[in-house]
């Protein structure tokens, strides 16, 4: 099997890219999401709703559903906090936001 330059091959480095495998399917048409683009859909992800669904959706005889609850939704509230504040400085790491003009 082929070995990229890390010395991994192809589908390892798929499989490590946090979630980016479904950009591959499009990597060789129009539709193709650029590296930039990827890193910034990754970072605002939607894994906290996804999270919280499957919380809110145990059965209530399941022991510690209410904890479990808690836990699901600080953890989201966390993310959606500090993801919130620094997309802003992402996006303009990678180009996407023009730099603030030095004062």
């Amino acid at each position: 099997m082929a070995r990229g330059p890390a010395g991994n091959s192809p589908g390892e480095r798929w499989q490590g890219s946090s979630g980016l495998s479904v950009c591959a399917l499009f990597s060789w048409s129009a539709l193709r999401v650029d590296a930039r683009h990827q890193h910034a859909l990754v970072w605002g992800g939607l894994r906290g709703a996804l999270a919280l669904a499957l919380a809110l959706g145990l059965p209530v005889e399941v022991v510690e559903r209410d904890l479990i609850v808690t836990i699901s939704f600080a953890v989201v509230a966390f993310s959606i906090f500090v993801q919130g504040l620094t997309m802003t400085p992402l996006l303009r790491a990678l180009g996407e936001v023009p730099k603030r003009p030095a004062i």
